[in-house]
């Protein structure tokens, strides 16, 4: 279905705004978004793909010349780049977010260990990359390649790589409509109001750099500490309890994910992130072999820079809420045993309505009361 509802075709006039509303045509995550509940292993994975591969090398009569011959004489005809191609390598799903024109789906592609906790190993995102969720737009279709239309535009994928990238393996055909796509963006050619703001929004969702300080594990919930980790897996082995969402930065990103996913499977597609901070440092003692590791996770509840984000939110939520977790592990037997020591520590704003100016000539703003709360109702929320 079209995002831009109520957009005219391409032609000398211009295009028409679109409203900004909800897009009713737009169908939900679950619809085309489905768990298989079979298990494969590696060599029916591998013939289930070459299966897909082949069944969508040929299209009947696609790109037939308009005109010549008849439907009884439409043969099979290879499709340019047709079949399954790889985009990238991923080593996790970020989540699912959607603007006004389709799902968006971001995954991390690049990642590096930073240590470990009790034998789980600790990661950092390295590099993601968003792809839009949509129909293949062919040239002469709408959004496809001539003048304005009222279709979707076909947004480039993009990534978040500081090392930079390429795009090799791009057909010339692809190539054209991604450079004519640039163009268009460059210039607001042929745009709708509502593929103006799509943009914008996008460009909005990749301000948040998930390179920096971003830190995930396969079997470590990293949300939680160290001793409601060990709790629940004596409690509740399998599945394991559901993560914090107060930590998880991803959150809202994963929601309708989890929807589409069986309550016992949820947890091998949903990976929680946090943003913080983990150290680690090995420490000898008289022969003795120890593991420093500080972990913090800061929550994502009314979060924001120094001075610009202080006090309480209706809600209860403080400003800069952060847990520092101090653990030492004494590796007497093992890296994955032994003896561990958690010490937790939370810290956040003043949970009352204050700010402060942020001033380079003060170096301590003076402390302003915004708003006068007589019960102190966000004061008892926290």
């Amino acid at each position: 279905a079209s995002a831009a509802e109520g957009a005219s075709a391409g032609g000398g006039g211009g295009p028409t705004d679109a409203p900004h509303g909800p897009n009713a045509h737009i169908r939900p995550l679950c619809e085309f978004c489905i768990e298989d509940p079979a298990v494969y292993s590696q060599d029916e994975i591998r013939d289930m793909l070459d299966m897909i591969h082949e069944g969508n090398k040929y299209t009947p009569g696609y790109d037939a010349p308009h005109g010549v011959g008849s439907a009884a004489a439409a043969d099979l005809r290879e499709r340019p780049g047709g079949g399954l191609r790889p985009i990238c390598k991923a080593y996790g799903v970020v989540g699912f977010v959607r603007f006004l024109d389709c799902y968006y789906l971001t995954l991390i592609t690049k990642r590096a260990k930073v240590g470990s906790l009790g034998g789980n190993g600790i990661y950092t995102i390295k590099a993601t990359e968003t792809f839009p969720l949509k129909p293949a737009e062919r040239p002469g279709q709408p959004g496809g390649g001539g003048g304005a239309s009222a279709g979707p535009i076909d947004f480039d994928r993009v990534g978040r790589d500081p090392t930079g990238g390429t795009d090799g393996g791009k057909d010339p055909g692809t190539m054209l409509l991604s450079m004519w796509n640039r163009g268009k963006r460059s210039v607001g050619l042929g745009l709708t109001n509502r593929e103006i703001a799509e943009l914008r929004y996008q460009g909005l969702y990749q301000v948040v750099d998930l390179t920096k300080n971003f830190y995930f594990s396969y079997t470590y919930d990293v949300t939680r500490s160290l001793q409601e980790n060990f709790l629940a897996t004596k409690s509740q082995p399998f599945p394991p309890p559901p993560f914090k969402d107060m930590y998880a930065w991803n959150y809202f990103l994963t929601r309708e994910l989890e929807q589409c996913t069986n309550s016992m499977t949820s947890f091998q597609w949903v990976l929680p992130i946090i943003h913080g901070a983990f150290l680690q440092r090995r420490l000898n003692d008289y022969g003795r072999s120890m593991n420093l590791t500080l972990l913090a996770r800061r929550s994502r509840h009314f979060a924001g820079t120094r001075y610009l984000k202080r006090g309480v939110s209706d809600q209860g939520k403080v400003a800069n809420d952060v847990e520092h977790e101090q653990i030492l592990h004494d590796e007497a037997s093992s890296a994955s045993s032994g003896a561990f020591s958690s010490y937790l520590q939370c810290r956040g704003s003043i949970p009352t309505y204050w700010t402060q100016e942020s001033s380079v000539t003060l170096p301590k703003p003076p402390i302003v009361i915004n708003r006068v709360d007589p019960t102190y109702h966000a004061t008892q929320s926290h």
